[in-house]
């Protein structure tokens, strides 16, 4: 059994954020990251000057969530947002997610759908070095 103390802690993402006063909440209570869907059709999507209000007034980073947005677009809707991370849920090609590396200064995390290990292999040979996580 290993006692020593962890390290680090873990990061909290607060995500699918609609109303204004969750916002604030989450960031109030130590929220590391607050999340909005920015691209449409999807039950927590939110056009972005409603993501806007939703997070004014927070000092938390914001993660702008997209799901098969082009490079250009993604790119603009994250700086809508002053987004520190965008988190791609869709099939993006790599070569969008280096695309929209040198748009701008944000991390880019993937999410994943590993169904099994040979598929979790797969998603980290093909991200693993273009994705901060």
């Amino acid at each position: 059994m290993n006692d020593a103390p962890p390290t680090s802690t873990p990061a909290v993402k607060i995500c699918g954020l609609q109303r204004p006063g969750d916002a604030r909440l989450a960031d109030a209570l130590g929220a590391d990251y607050l999340g909005v869907v920015l691209s449409g059709g999807f039950s927590r999507s939110v056009p972005v000057e409603r993501a806007r209000r939703i997070l004014e007034g927070t000092s938390a980073a914001r993660v702008a969530v997209l799901v098969d947005e082009p490079p250009a677009a993604a790119a603009r809707l994250g700086r809508a947002v002053d987004a520190a991370v965008l988190q791609l849920h869709g099939d993006e090609a790599p070569d969008a997610v280096r695309a929209l590396r040198e748009m701008g200064g944000w991390r880019i995390w993937k999410a994943v759908r590993a169904r099994d290990p040979d598929a979790l292999l797969q998603v980290a040979c093909t991200y693993g070095g273009l994705v901060d996580a």
